[in-house]
């Protein structure tokens, strides 16, 4: 895994504006990093932003905004052979309050885990929506199609870092032989 890269001022940054303890990096903290595998602590003088390679898997559409998988569908396409992916979100967090205003757009999905980032653009995106108003955001499905096999390769090992990150179980369905 690579080193932590770390954005420095030259200024002092007022405390009221250093990170602070973060459910995604619980080893924050203003100025310190605890170092996972050795326990130590290292500080840093003026911390303006703390990114790393992170170990955990993650997904985002916009920069910093980590959306959470709700469902994951393996296809084939019988005449193509291309493998499709259909991803499924109960939810985005980039759309709530806004959020995709404050931050950047990746201009694909990025998934990151430790080998690194994957950048897929998906195919097909479908907005569900549904409430008493028909306005209320139900869920979003991300259509990918993957041709290459070391690409299929990849995107697996990937998944089954999510999967084993998130409490998500593969299964697969068997075709009904009910006649």
């Amino acid at each position: 895994m690579g080193l932590p890269y770390i954005l420095c001022s030259l200024f002092p940054i007022p405390d009221s504006r250093l990170p602070t303890p973060d459910s995604r990096f619980p080893s924050t903290y203003k100025n310190n990093f605890v170092n996972p595998s050795s326990g130590d602590i290292l500080k840093f003088n003026h911390v303006f932003r703390f990114q790393m390679n992170s170990s955990t898997p993650s997904i985002q559409f916009f920069d910093g905004i980590y959306e959470q998988l709700s469902n994951v569908s393996l296809r084939k396409n019988r005449r193509s052979g291309a493998r499709i992916v259909l991803m499924t979100f109960e939810s985005l967090k980039a759309i709530e309050q806004f959020n995709s205003y404050r931050n950047r757009f990746s201009q694909s999905m990025v998934l990151t885990d430790e080998e690194g980032i994957i950048n897929m653009t998906p195919s097909s995106i479908k907005f569900r929506f549904g409430g008493p108003e028909g306005d209320e955001l139900a869920g979003v499905e991300c259509k990918v199609e993957i041709d290459e096999d070391h690409h299929w390769e990849r995107f697996m090992r990937f998944m089954n870092r999510y999967a084993e990150a998130n409490g998500m179980a593969y299964g697969e369905t068997k075709p009904s032989t009910e006649g």
